[in-house]
């Protein structure tokens, strides 16, 4: 019966409303013109620029760091949700109050980088190793078991590191004790010069209108003021001694967020992260739904 698993299925609800939240912050920020991106006239390439962001109004990063916590709490959680609701199912009932030294009080969802630290080292006469996977999962089914270490990153044929679950468990260690870390992205997908040189008399008959090349452009960047976001080329018109000139964005892709290049999401886009992990999750709460009879 899935309402032994309302709770997970709740923790994702609440994870939803904080991704909805994550999007509605960045998307207002967008929205405010945070930055503009001139064309610099590089003075050792005639009739080149290089584009440099500039910036206007610096993101919320903090703030934005600690809604990605929120969401990484909720589906920490919901695993942790399901194996409780399984070790009630099967080992039940639980004593109230749960005492200090309690099995109960080592239930959670095992999420181990590699196998040995999930095994552990055997205690005396076969105990199971207190602190590995099986550990933690005492009062699920054993038939059940296999199926959790199938689940690990170590056990994915991939890098055990650049695992969702594991980025999730890591990301939730990172957030107990301070905000996860974001950055600002620069994202262009397409660039369009200004019609109209603004303080330029228009231009004679018979010449072509200009025409901006762009090339050499970042495909994304740090949003930081004066970031080198690419190359344009002049074409037609006059040649003419201009400084720098405004460069039109497509603001539906011009900015994202990613969590910080290091260890441990490595850099990764916050959403495409968090959607990940949340789709993981939300399959083993289905998965294991169908255990309850």
């Amino acid at each position: 019966m899935t309402e032994h698993l309302t709770g997970a299925r709740k923790r994702l609800v609440r994870a939803d409303e904080q991704l909805i939240a994550l999007r509605t912050a960045v998307d207002s920020f967008v929205n405010d013109d945070p930055y503009t991106v001139l064309a610099e006239m590089d003075a050792e390439a005639s009739g080149e620029f290089i584009l440099r962001a500039h910036v206007l109004k610096e993101p919320c990063l903090l703030e934005w760091g600690l809604i990605a916590g929120d969401v990484v709490h909720n589906l920490r959680s919901a695993l942790d949700y399901v194996v409780w609701d399984l070790s009630v199912y099967e080992s039940g009932p639980v004593p109230e109050p749960i005492p200090d030294r309690s099995d109960w009080r080592r239930i959670e969802f095992p999420i181990f980088y590699d196998n040995s630290r999930y095994d552990g080292t055997p205690g005396g006469q076969g105990n199971v190793p207190r602190g590995s996977g099986p550990d933690k999962l005492w009062g699920v089914d054993k038939a059940l078991h296999a199926e959790f270490r199938a689940l690990q990153p170590f056990d994915t044929g991939q890098l055990p590191n650049t695992q969702p679950l594991w980025v999730l468990q890591e990301l939730s260690n990172l957030d107990k004790h301070r905000a996860i870390p974001v950055v600002g992205l620069v994202v262009h997908t397409a660039f369009s010069a200004f019609p109209d040189l603004v303080g330029f008399p228009p231009l004679p008959p018979g010449f072509p209108p200009f025409e901006a090349e762009f090339f050499d452009l970042v495909g994304e960047g740090p949003f930081e003021h004066g970031a080198n976001l690419g190359r344009m080329r002049l074409t037609g018109g006059l040649v003419i001694p201009i400084a720098a000139i405004p460069v039109q964005v497509d603001r539906s892709h011009a900015f994202d967020i990613a969590f910080d290049k290091g260890f441990p999401a490595y850099g990764g886009r916050v959403f495409d992260e968090l959607k990940e992990m949340r789709r993981l999750v939300s399959a083993i709460i289905d998965r294991l739904a169908t255990e309850f009879s």
